[in-house]
């Protein structure tokens, strides 16, 4: 699968395809079984407001995933593009800014 830039090689492609798939999977899984309720409360609100990322990203690479695609409707694919990196630049920001702040500053509990 070739997007048509270099900045969507298919090694980015995966290694984004799998952090999405690790976070909403792994991370979120393990953050809505947390100690505190808090912390599952927010992941809750994090996943539901932003766990179809996955989904949106594997949309995109399929309508996208050529150069014929691109060129059969450049705007489309310019504006779909700018909406899915804004998308996952509020995710970021909003996980590191206060979900993963949250968390990084809880006790570690010892598990027997």
């Amino acid at each position: 699968m070739h997007l048509g830039c270099e900045a969507c090689s298919p090694r980015w492609l995966q290694v984004l395809s799998v952090h999405l798939y690790l976070e909403d999977n792994e991370l979120y899984a393990e953050l809505l079984n947390h100690w505190d309720p808090i912390v599952r409360e927010k992941s809750k609100l994090f996943l539901d407001e932003m766990g179809g990322l996955m989904v949106t990203f594997k949309a995109y690479l399929t309508t996208y995933g050529a150069t014929d695609q691109i060129q059969a409707s450049p705007a489309a694919f310019i504006n779909e593009t700018k909406a899915l990196f804004e998308a996952m630049s509020q995710r970021i920001v909003r996980e590191e800014s206060d979900l993963f702040v949250m968390v990084d500053g809880l006790p570690v509990l010892e598990t027997p």
